[in-house]
């Protein structure tokens, strides 16, 4: 029986956020920084998962993580793909850094730039298990 679970590179999970320079629609509506969810990543990079979003709402994404050598053992990360907002999708290119906690554990904080859907920029935080 083949190891359903060989290509995964790492799992994340989705934690919370930090809204920055909210609009006043994003505002009026509420803001949700509990941002619960999971992330598969897999060996070739590409990347699937689903979270909680600053609406309430449940946000689906797929895409290709990218990650760079480590400088001073922090990762400079990128992310490409699209992802779903109030039930549409959009593109979406986020930056981020990953930054080793234990030898199998990260902490990534990943920046979302201030567009239309979000209403605000974004710093939000996961928590990452490497495998691979």
């Amino acid at each position: 029986m083949p190891d359903l679970f060989c290509c995964i590179a790492a799992v994340g999970l989705h934690l919370a956020s930090a809204h920055i320079d909210p609009a006043p629609w994003l505002q009026e509506r509420g803001i949700n920084n509990i941002n619960p969810g999971v992330e598969l990543e897999f060996t070739s990079g590409a990347t699937f998962g689903a979270y909680r979003n600053t609406l309430n709402g449940t946000s689906l994404y797929a895409g290709y993580t990218h990650h760079f050598p480590a400088m001073l053992r922090v990762h400079p990360v990128i992310q490409v793909g699209a992802v779903t907002y109030e039930g549409r999708p959009y593109a979406a290119a986020l930056a981020g850094l990953q930054f080793p906690l234990t030898n199998t554990w990260d902490a990534r904080i990943v920046y979302v730039p201030k567009i239309d859907i979000t209403g605000a920029h974004v710093l939000h935080l996961l928590a990452i298990r490497r495998f691979k």
